[in-house]
């Protein structure tokens, strides 16, 4: 139980300090938005995971599938083609402590 607690404060810091660092996208050149937006949201994927595999990650190693590195490459590249943030800011949010 106590990891699972220090597993979800942890997954909130982490979530915040993507969140932080995905600030820069508006500072650095747009050739390296692209990267910046698959690093982010790929990490938010792996945080999210850990979420449904309820905080284990004695277990169960969380990594993401073919299918989800497709779905993310395509979602950020969408995204920029129609002039929307790569990221969308509801991959911040931290749902299942906001309730």
């Amino acid at each position: 139980e106590n990891l699972k607690k220090l597993m979800k404060f942890q997954i909130i810091r982490t979530k915040k300090l993507y969140e932080e660092g995905y600030t820069l996208a508006n500072y650095i050149d747009k050739k390296l938005v692209l990267e910046l937006s698959l690093f982010t949201l790929g990490g938010l994927s792996i945080l999210r995971k850990i979420e449904k595999n309820n905080f284990d990650t004695i277990s169960m190693r969380p990594t993401l599938s073919k299918l989800d590195k497709i779905y993310i490459f395509t979602s950020v590249y969408f995204r920029m083609k129609l002039g929307l943030t790569p990221v969308s800011k509801k991959n911040f949010k931290n749902e299942t402590f906001e309730k």
